[in-house]
C-alpha cells in the first residue's frame, strides 16, 4: 500500500506520530493493542514538510487538523526549509490553510522550561475533545509530536550554546556517533538530545528511550481510541535514525534508509 494515498482510506480519525519508525513501534504497540496487527508501509518522504506536500495535494473541507507540529498552522504562514547538499538545493514549504479549513494550533502550547519546547500528548487530546464536540461529522487528523525529540520521558540537562556544538571540521571528518564518543572522552557537554541520550545510555539505551516515547504517546492515544466507536488509523510521517548509519543521524533530506521511510500502519475498526 502507498502511504501517500492515505486520504483515500476509510478512517474517521487519523493519528500521526511524528518521526515514528516501524520496527520500534512494532515492539511498543502490543502493550496497548495486543489483538491488532500492525503493517509496514513506506513513507513518501524522510522529513515532515516534504511529507505534507506529497500527502495532501488538495483541499480537504471535511477534515479538522489538530496540530502539535508548527508546519501545520492556522496563521496562514507558509512554513518550510531550504536544504543544501553537494549535489542539489532543495526547498519545500507548506501552508496549512491551503489544505485544511480548520486547524487547532496545539503547537503553541509548549512548556520551554519543563520539556525544552515539546508539546505533550495530553495537549493534543484536550484540543481534540474540544473540536470533536463542535464538529462531530468531520474527519480528524491528530498530529502528535512524539516520539520526535525532544524526549519527554527522560530528563535532560542540555542548554543549547555555541560552546556545546561540535566544530565544523570535526563534523565533516567523523560520523556523528564518533563525534559523540570523542566529546564524551574529552568531557565535553552534549549539544543535542540524541547526543545526551547516547552519552547517558549508549546505542541500545537510546533505542529504549525512543521506545518509551512511543509508549508514552500511545497511552494518550488509547484514551481516544477506547472512547470512540469509529475507524482509526495510526501511522507516521517518517521514521528516525538512531545511530545505525555512520554519517547520518535523526532524519531530514538525504538517504532513504529503511529506518526513516518504514513507518507503521495500524487500523482500529469500529
Amino acid at each position: 500500500m502507498l502511504q501517500k494515498e492515505i486520504m483515500k482510506k476509510d478512517w474517521k480519525i487519523l493519528i500521526l506520530l511524528d518521526a515514528c519508525r516501524y520496527d520500534m513501534f512494532k515492539i511498543a504497540y502490543k502493550e496497548f493493542y495486543p489483538d491488532l496487527e500492525v503493517k509496514k508501509v513506506i513513507s513518501p518522504s524522510t522529513y515532515t514538510c516534504d511529507w505534507l506536500v506529497k500527502t495532501f495535494p488538495d483541499f480537504y473541507d471535511d477534515v479538522v487538523y489538530i496540530s502539535a507540529n508548527p508546519y501545520v498552522n492556522s496563521t496562514g504562514a507558509r512554513v518550510g526549509h531550504e536544504f543544501r547538499s553537494w549535489t542539489k538545493k532543495e526547498f519545500n514549504s507548506f501552508c496549512g490553510l491551503e489544505h485544511f479549513p480548520i486547524i487547532a494550533d496545539v503547537w503553541k502550547n509548549f512548556d520551554p522550561n519543563k520539556y525544552k519546547g515539546a508539546v505533550t500528548p495530553d495537549k493534543v487530546n484536550k484540543a481534540f475533545h474540544k473540536y470533536y464536540l463542535k464538529y462531530p461529522k468531520k474527519r480528524f487528523i491528530l498530529h502528535y509530536m512524539q516520539p520526535h525529540r525532544p524526549y519527554i520521558t527522560t530528563p535532560t540537562s542540555i542548554s543549547f550554546t555555541k560552546k556545546n556544538h561540535t566544530p565544523n571540521w570535526a563534523r565533516d571528518t567523523f560520523s556523528m556517533v564518533m563525534n559523540w564518543k570523542i566529546k564524551k572522552l574529552l568531557l565535553k557537554r552534549p549539544s543535542s538530545y540524541e547526543e545526551e541520550m547516547y552519552s547517558q545510555h549508549g546505542h541500545h539505551g537510546l533505542k529504549l528511550v525512543y521506545i518509551n516515547e512511543i509508549k508514552n504517546v500511545l497511552s494518550s492515544v488509547k484514551h481516544i481510541t477506547d472512547a470512540l466507536n469509529v475507524n482509526f488509523v495510526i501511522t507516521s510521517d517518517h521514521g528516525e535514525r538512531l545511530g545505525e548509519h555512520w554519517w547520518h543521524m535523526s532524519h531530514g533530506p538525504g538517504p532513504r534508509h529503511k529506518e526513516v521511510i518504514e513507518v507503521p500502519w495500524l487500523e482500529i475498526s469500529s
